[in-house]
Formats: structure tokens, C-alpha cells, sequence
């Protein structure tokens, strides 16, 4: 300890000297408590005198602030004080929350020797640009089952207008793609959907290094085809009346119906379909379902029949002739028998 104090002692009027080390620029952060953007800033100080320390990381001898903050930059932590006696320096690590603004934060130490006698002192600073960048983006709806989109990302507040694009990889898009530096949106197409949605994620980087990302989840209605129930072939009995066939055939064309489909359309052919003859022939309706989101048409046809009436047969009583002097009576009787043998 003697020796300790002999160094401090000897310090004279020995006048420090202090160096900021760390990066020129860095990335604004919108919320304070996110510590991505955090930008280390190494002190260095020589001929510094022993610390005075209150804390293992606070030396009273070290007063730091930020004559210029447009920035909104803050010390977020600060690291332990290290003092050297053999080459009287001392050193420290700050951690610096660069801020949620732009365009740069000043960051300034001013050092008293307080070994020295009388003290010395020395002020040093350090300047950091902080550049910031956004992201949107937006994608084409799907609007059919197994179409595929495009999305488009587009960054924004680079000083020069640069962005590298990278889509990250999923399930749907294993392999990911990156544009390189690019001044212009980036698109990044045929990429699928689902019912209930994929999620692409874009990083955006500026050309100063800031990073943001954006993302979107694409969606696509579920598979929904044209679905046409076409009437069941019918045949009627024989020798209907008009009237009849003319209601079981209106009966039969309302037991169509259609479902699905995207705008679904559905046309009959013959337009206005009429009964077939109640003496018997035949009516096929044909029925076209079109919709937005299938090229081939859906087709369907039926058949309403009523058979021909059986041919009339006519089977005529034998000519007969009666015995004479046969009383009325009798001749009314064979007469009523021999009609009732026609067929």
C-alpha cells in the first residue's frame, strides 16, 4: 500500500489525456428497452490518477454527458472502473442506447487527476451519426385456390437510397432469397398461401447498416369447385294427360341445384325447356356451371322421357244370325251377349 500511495503522490502536475473508442455511426431504436442497437464505446484515459471511486463502476473523477443529443441517446450501463497504478491509466466500457432519433449524438468525458496537485484535467468527445430505416410492404390477394402471390417491400430513410431485401426461408419458401443492394422495391413472387395464412418475413437493410423487418401473412380461400346436381333420369308411366307430364317435368327440373364456385354461373340449355308430348318422346336439359377460378366449365346433362301409348287393338263380335221367331225378349238377350264379345 505504501508504494500505492507513493505513486499517487508522485503524480505532480502530470495533465491526462482521454480517448472515446468506438464505432462513427449506428441505427436509431424506437423502443428504449431493445438492445440490439446498443453501441459500445470504450473509455480510455492516460495519466489518469487513481480513480475516485462510489461504485465499482462509477468514478467520481469521470464526468460524462451529451452536449449534442438530437439523437435522444443515453448511457444505459456502464462497466466496471479498471485502474492500472504501473501505467497510470484507467479504462471503462459504456453501453450507449443511441436513441430513437436522428441525425447524432455527442458523447463527452471530462477527467480529473485528483492525484495530481493541483488537479488536472482534460475533456474529450466522441461524435456517432445515427441513421435510422422503416420498412413497409404489401402482397397480391390470392384470389383462387393454388394461385400464388407477390410480395413487394419497400425501406425508406437511407441517406443514399440503398436497401438489401432478404426474404427469410419457411416452410413454404425453404431456401430464402436476398436482392443484394438495390435503390428500388423488392419483389419477391409465386409465393403460396393457405386457409389459414403463411407468414413471409422481410429483413430490410440500409446501405448504413440499419436493420428493420416486415412481414405479411398471405391467405387463400379454401378449394371450392363447382359442384352441379343434375335431375335424375326419369321416365313416366304411359297415357298421362298433358297437364300431368307437363307437372312431373317442372318437378323434375326444379331437383337441380349447383353449390361452389367463385361467382359461380350456371346456364340451361335449351333456356326454357318444354315437356316432351304427352303421347310420348323425350326433353334433355343440359346444365353449364362457369366461376372465376376454373378455366374448364362444369357440365352436366339429363333426360325426361314419356313413352309412346300402346297401338290400340280392336277384337270385333262374329257376324251372327238367330233362329227365327225368336220372341223380343230373347233376341235383346243374344243381342247384349254378342256385343259384350267385342274387345
Amino acid at each position: 500500500m505504501a508504494s500505492f500511495l507513493q505513486g499517487v503522490s508522485a503524480q505532480g502536475t502530470l495533465v491526462p489525456s482521454c480517448n472515446l473508442i468506438g464505432p462513427l455511426e449506428g441505427c436509431a431504436v424506437a423502443n428504449p428497452l431493445d438492445t440490439s442497437g446498443d453501441i459500445i464505446i470504450n473509455i480510455e484515459v492516460a495519466r489518469s490518477g487513481a480513480p475516485n471511486l462510489s461504485a465499482p463502476n462509477n468514478n467520481l473523477n469521470f464526468v460524462y454527458s451529451f452536449p449534442t443529443n438530437t439523437s435522444g441517446a443515453s448511457i444505459r450501463s456502464k462497466g466496471n472502473v479498471i485502474y492500472n497504478p504501473t501505467t497510470n491509466r484507467t479504462t471503462q466500457t459504456l453501453v450507449v442506447f443511441p436513441g430513437s432519433g436522428t441525425p447524432e449524438f455527442n458523447l463527452q468525458l471530462i477527467v480529473t487527476n485528483s492525484s495530481s496537485s493541483p488537479n488536472t484535467f482534460c475533456e474529450c468527445s466522441k461524435s456517432v451519426s445515427i441513421s435510422k430505416v422503416a420498412a413497409t410492404s404489401s402482397y397480391s390477394p390470392i384470389l383462387c385456390y393454388g394461385q400464388l402471390s407477390t410480395l413487394t417491400a419497400v425501406g425508406s430513410f437511407s441517406d443514399i437510397g440503398f436497401y438489401t431485401y432478404t426474404l427469410l426461408p419457411n416452410a413454404a419458401f425453404p431456401s430464402g432469397v436476398s436482392t443484394g443492394l438495390i435503390n428500388t422495391p423488392a419483389t419477391f413472387p409465386n409465393l403460396p398461401g393457405s386457409e389459414v395464412g403463411i407468414t413471409y418475413i422481410v429483413n430490410v437493410e440500409s446501405a448504413e447498416g440499419c436493420i428493420t423487418t416486415t412481414q405479411q401473412t398471405i391467405t387463400q380461400p379454401a378449394f371450392n369447385p363447382v359442384v352441379l346436381s343434375c335431375p335424375i333420369e326419369t321416365t313416366t308411366t304411359a297415357c298421362l294427360t298433358q297437364d300431368a307430364v307437363n307437372s312431373a317435368f317442372n318437378a323434375w327440373l326444379l331437383t337441380f341445384s349447383a353449390s361452389g364456385g367463385t361467382n359461380r354461373v350456371v346456364t340451361r340449355s335449351p333456356l326454357n325447356p318444354t315437356a316432351p308430348s304427352a303421347c310420348g318422346g323425350s326433353t334433355t336439359v343440359t346444365w353449364t356451371g362457369t366461376e372465376n377460378c376454373t378455366q374448364e366449365p362444369v357440365i352436366c346433362s339429363s333426360t325426361f322421357t314419356v313413352p309412346p301409348s300402346p297401338t290400340v287393338v280392336l277384337t270385333c263380335p262374329t257376324n251372327k244370325r238367330t233362329e227365327a221367331c225368336l220372341t223380343q225378349a230373347a233376341i235383346n238377350s243374344d243381342f247384349a251377349s254378342w256385343l259384350a264379345t267385342a274387345t
